[in-house]
């Protein structure tokens, strides 16, 4: 289906952030304008400081909206020129007002710790007067900051390639079925045939899907690698101690933290998901259990679906925990258009939420009125609710919590909806399709997938660190061995099941080692998502950690409900959860 085909009440309206494009165009020049009147400032004064920190919180507004709408308007459809020329022009004069930041953000890093220390207990500012403090020793000087955001367009290329590889260049050839002859995409892939019963349809779609994928192997890989080696450099540069210690500094957790969940996962978890893969595969029949089986659903007699509608009415009253503001906030979602849940040709796969400043959320997805389509739609909601509450109690330089977290109410929220549908279910037949469903949603989705895809990426990282020579063949068979450690011969897993790096954008994430998020913030939801259903009184510390912002760490938004994720205590607690889980679907006749 083309754009100018879909029903209005399917697409979002952009309207709430820029009336037209001229609109964010003088946006653009006002910025500029901002960024010129910061420039001659000066911040000499302990008492300039606020001042200038204000001017300079209204330029990042403007930048944030900017940002946001520069990628909003092409994701729908990558084939609109006009939106794509504006897309581009945004982009350009948003690189360019980097490079212009460069000297008025150079400006912090030369006051000293003494007057950053005193600044940091300010009631509005003191979280990004901290940050600041921490990455003073890591700053390279203003000259060498201001070139490297004149660079971002050639430092961020790998990114840029790897989108338009998968959109514009990448094709896939139609494939049949007994006759039938069924068009391949990479949406229609992942979002549909993945998924299909037809074990011939899920099968020959992926053998398609992965000889075209391959064409494009090693220069995907030359684009990742050259990433990778980004970060080593600027690792490097601005001294961290290793790439890791780099990366991880905006999660806000120590290595230590990182290897022990990534190697608890493969531990503990990987015995219960090879029981998950042997229930699929007795419930469909199977002679052999492929890579290519593992989306289907545990219900293969589940078939019930949804309208938005009815989707809409599920979320609101999963979310009533939260109390009555909070659900007619997010109810607006839905009345005032935020969503964009077409099945259009040419729109970005998979979900997103963005989130500008004071400002609704906007939320990507095709809903195809499944119940792992209310889920998505409970995740990304949940997303939508966090940067309400956080964006109006902080300022734009404390709203944005740590990667670590961020990724926790959405998937908190996805658990909400589980727990509700469970309370609700009138027959073993209904319960069996909403565990099943969390199972292969919530669970094998965001936890499993990304926590291989994070497992996969951290080798691929102490490869490169240590000296070796990664190509494309290489992170194939990282990714490959990544999976065989993790599924054992329970899923058989062909050479092609390697390449399944090249279909997840995350790795291209600035703000790095986006994947483990998922994970590590599902950890959180999971306990969360229990704490909230048995003792009400947590709905008020976690509204309150949602108020925060980026305020506080992980570890002291854990604590604030009573929770410690500091050891794999926590984590083996939601493993086990899972396998409780697991054990009941399996039992289940």
């Amino acid at each position: 289906m083309l754009r100018k085909d879909v029903a209005l009440d399917q697409t979002w309206d952009l309207t709430a952030l820029y009336k037209d494009s001229q609109e964010a165009l003088k946006a653009l020049d006002d910025l500029r304008a901002l960024v010129e009147k910061l420039s001659s400032c000066k911040m000499d004064q302990e008492e300039e400081i606020l001042p200038y920190t204000r001017d300079y919180e209204k330029a990042m507004v403007l930048f944030d909206h900017l940002a946001n709408y520069e990628e909003l308007i092409v994701s729908t459809d990558f084939s609109d020129q006009a939106m794509t020329s504006l897309s581009q022009k945004i982009h350009d004069g948003l690189v360019a007002v980097q490079e212009d930041l460069a000297p008025v953000e150079g400006r912090y890093y030369k006051l000293e710790d003494r007057v950053l220390e005193d600044f940091s207990q300010d009631p509005v500012y003191g979280a990004f007067f901290k940050r600041i403090l921490r990455d003073k020793p890591h700053y390279l000087g203003q000259k060498t900051e201001a070139l490297l955001k004149s660079l971002s367009p050639a430092l961020d290329l790998p990114y840029s390639l790897y989108q338009e590889a998968k959109f514009k260049d990448l094709t896939f050839p139609d494939f049949q079925v007994d006759g039938k002859t069924y068009p391949l995409s990479f949406i229609l892939y992942e979002d549909q045939y993945a998924y299909d019963p037809d074990i011939q349809v899920r099968r020959k779609s992926y053998q398609a899907f992965s000889q075209a994928l391959e064409k494009y192997e090693n220069t995907m890989a030359a684009g990742f690698i050259a990433m990778v080696k980004r970060d080593l450099a600027l690792a490097k540069a601005r001294s961290y101690p290793s790439v890791f210690d780099y990366m991880l500094r905006s999660h806000e957790i120590s290595r230590e933290m990182f290897d022990n969940h990534l190697d608890t996962m493969m531990e503990k978890l990987a015995p219960i998901m090879r029981t998950y893969a042997g229930i699929l595969k007795d419930r469909y029949g199977l002679d052999t259990m492929t890579y290519a089986d593992l989306k289907l659903s545990p219900n293969p007699q589940a078939g019930k679906k949804y309208s938005m509608e009815e989707a809409k009415d599920l979320i609101l009253k999963a979310f009533a925990p939260y109390g009555k503001d909070y659900v007619d906030s997010i109810a607006k979602a839905f009345s005032d258009r935020w969503l964009d849940y077409a099945d259009n040709d040419f729109k970005s796969t998979g979900g997103f939420c963005a989130s500008p400043y004071r400002c609704h959320s906007y939320i990507l997805m095709t809903f195809r009125g499944l119940l792992s389509d209310v889920f998505t739609l409970a995740h990304e909601l949940g997303h939508a609710g966090h940067f309400k509450r956080a964006g109006a109690k902080q300022s734009i330089l404390t709203v944005e919590p740590s990667l670590y977290f961020v990724e926790s109410p959405s998937t908190t929220s996805e658990l909400l909806l589980k727990e509700y549908l469970l309370k609700e279910a009138k027959t073993p037949d209904d319960r069996r399709e909403i565990i099943g469903e969390s199972l292969a949603n919530t669970y094998y989705h965001n936890f499993v997938t990304h926590f291989l895809e994070a497992y996969f990426q951290r080798e691929v990282y102490r490869k490169v660190e240590a000296g070796d020579h990664v190509q494309g063949q290489d992170l194939r068979k990282i990714f490959l061995e990544t999976l065989q450690k993790f599924w054992g011969d329970s899923v058989d897993l062909p050479d092609s099941a390697g390449l399944t790096w090249m279909r997840q954008p995350h790795y291209y994430e600035a703000s790095g080692f986006y994947s483990y998020t998922y994970s590590a913030g599902l950890n959180l939801g999971t306990l969360l998502g229990r704490l909230l259903v048995d003792d009400p009184s947590t709905t008020q510390k976690w509204l309150e950690v949602l108020d925060m912002g980026g305020s506080k760490s992980p570890i002291d938004f854990a604590q604030h409900v009573g929770l410690d994720i500091r050891t794999s205590q926590a984590l083996e607690k939601t493993i086990s959860i899972i396998g409780d889980m697991v054990q009941e679907l399996k039992e289940e006749k």
